[in-house]
């Protein structure tokens, strides 16, 4: 980001939307990059960071830029983009081998974590099975819903029967449901011992 002195804006960073209207304003010492603004800007505009870009002169900013002087930047939400069901596909497999990095370029194109492939699986699941906190707390913070079944359990039920507990945790902190129907007597044993 090119240096500018200080102005009239003090040192503090404007986010403004599409409309003209502003949106919030924030001390520019409490961020450190775009990343941390964008997760600040989900209580104002409710979407998580995957589905915001901000822009600063015409210009896209990346999440790992630095936001050490003020700036008037322009927020824009995006939709969910569509996924064919190769890409479905695709997002799943990454969940399940653990690469994380796949995952978060995934997310911001922006796809809808909840989407299943072509197998009735989900993302949410396939990194419950694998044991991925990474992954996973990637995948909520993307609003993928925690009591998604997909084709059988939730991740809840099946982090249960692993005893994977800090998943478990995860999930709940998400406020999965622990009273899914027929998984909900396994999932009560496994975690009165687990959690």
């Amino acid at each position: 980001m090119p240096k500018r002195a200080l102005d009239e804006t003090g040192s503090r960073l404007y986010v403004w939307a599409t409309s003209g209207k502003q949106v919030a304003s924030f001390p520019v010492e409490e961020l450190t990059d775009v990343q941390t603004l964008k997760v600040s800007l989900e209580k104002s505009c409710g979407l998580p960071r995957f589905r915001q870009r901000l822009l600063s002169q015409q210009r896209i900013l990346a999440d790992h830029e630095s936001l050490d002087l003020p700036l008037h930047v322009q927020l824009v939400l995006l939709p969910f983009c569509s996924a064919s069901w190769e890409q479905r596909r695709y997002f799943v497999l990454a969940a399940r081998s653990g690469s994380a990095t796949v995952v978060e370029q995934l997310l911001q194109r922006p796809q809808d974590p909840n989407l299943m492939d072509c197998f009735g699986e989900v993302a949410l699941r396939e990194a419950a099975r694998a044991n991925d906190m990474a992954i996973a707390a990637l995948l909520l913070e993307a609003k993928s819903d925690p009591d998604i079944r997909g084709e059988g359990y939730t991740a809840l039920a099946i982090a249960a029967y692993a005893g994977n507990s800090d998943i478990l945790k995860l999930l709940l902190a998400a406020a999965a449901n622990p009273d899914v129907t027929r998984e909900a007597k396994v999932f009560r044993v496994v975690t009165r011992s687990t959690v």
